[in-house]
């Protein structure tokens, strides 16, 4: 029984470890949310387009206020007739990106991604030869308007290259979500976010020092994220570094105290450590946040019979089988001897 335990303690720090940033997204949002605020900015822009269909912003400023309430019928719906109005605005193909990938249009997200950058590269150019045109007739004046219409039209490319890499990892094309990922930080090297995504796409391929690698860069960047200490830990984990994985879960709870993931991992580190007490006083915070945490007491059941109570450890198993844990269910028929078919 003791081999068993220790078995199954390993098996839940690893699958209990959250995927990718912000990736869990709905196809079909049918709980979409309306604030007054934005119905009224939907209002005025459809009052505005039945007086004017021609005029593509208003399609635009509307996709946009459809895409920020999670409404990404509505908004790609906009973003069509805004790029059917007018093809020549790179940052128009990357927000209908979005809305594709809200639908979980993984494909379309890779092809807006690759329209958006197309289309920047196209009018750099333009716009570079334009302006060395002016510049060399001496008007200065047209040079500084070039710019400033390069950055109107420019959507943010590390955004660009994110935004295909997000979507290239749903389609399980791991190696070239780096690729993109690594064109994001060239081109923002400074955005923390791209590197903890390209660090969660190293993850999934078991680079785990390549992981580890960016997410140092990341918090290097961005020290107070509690999500990035959290996903360190998980990879220092792997690697067998137990005692820095633990540091960086005290961090990421130092930094987000309801961080009841965070806690129940740290309770799965102690656990396999033997620090049985500090395991259940983990364990026990993360039940306090989250009362329906199969694997929290599961987890402090496990806890509990390394502390020799037995009838505290047959209780949490007890409660985890109910919220659907199925080792739970193991441990009540072979340890607690509670037979659970009849």
């Amino acid at each position: 029984m003791k081999s068993f335990l220790f078995f199954i303690i390993p098996f839940l720090v690893i699958n209990t470890l959250v995927g990718q940033n912000d990736e869990t997204i709905s196809a079909n949002n049918t709980n979409i949310t309306i604030t007054p605020a934005f119905q009224q900015i939907i209002d005025t822009y459809s009052r505005a387009i039945k007086l004017d269909s021609s005029y593509p912003m208003n399609y635009f400023d509307r996709g946009l206020a459809y895409l920020e309430v999670t409404d990404y019928k509505n908004a790609l719906a906009d973003f069509n007739n805004f790029i059917t109005l007018d093809s020549t605005k790179s940052s128009s193909y990357y927000y209908r990106s979005l809305a594709k990938f809200g639908l979980n249009d993984f494909k379309g997200t890779i092809e807006d991604c690759k329209k958006a950058v197309d289309v920047y590269t196209k009018f750099a150019k333009a716009a570079t030869a334009l302006e060395q045109a002016k510049f060399h007739s001496n008007n200065y004046i047209g040079v500084s308007n070039s710019y400033d219409k390069a950055t109107m039209l420019k959507p943010n490319m590390a955004w660009v290259y994110n935004e295909s890499a997000r979507a290239k990892y749903k389609l399980k094309n791991y190696q070239e979500a780096i690729e993109d990922y690594s064109k994001a930080i060239t081109s923002d090297p400074k955005w923390e976010v791209a590197y903890s995504n390209r660090a969660t796409v190293k993850r999934t391929i078991n680079d785990l020092e390549g992981a580890l690698n960016d997410f140092n860069m990341a918090i290097e960047m961005d020290p107070k994220s509690a999500v990035n200490y959290f996903y360190r830990a998980t990879i220092k984990l792997k690697l067998n570094k137990k005692s820095e994985a633990i540091d960086d879960y005290d961090k990421a709870i130092e930094l987000k105290p309801n961080y009841a993931v965070a806690y129940l991992n740290r309770g799965l580190v102690k656990y396999s450590v033997r620090n049985y007490t500090g395991a259940v006083a983990d364990f026990d915070c993360a039940i306090l946040l989250n009362p329906y945490y199969a694997e929290a007491y599961s987890g402090r059941g496990a806890a509990k019979k390394g502390l020799q109570d037995r009838d505290e450890a047959c209780a949490d198993w007890a409660k985890a089988e109910l919220l659907g844990d199925p080792t739970a269910g193991y441990m009540l028929e072979n340890y607690c001897h509670i037979n659970l078919k009849k």
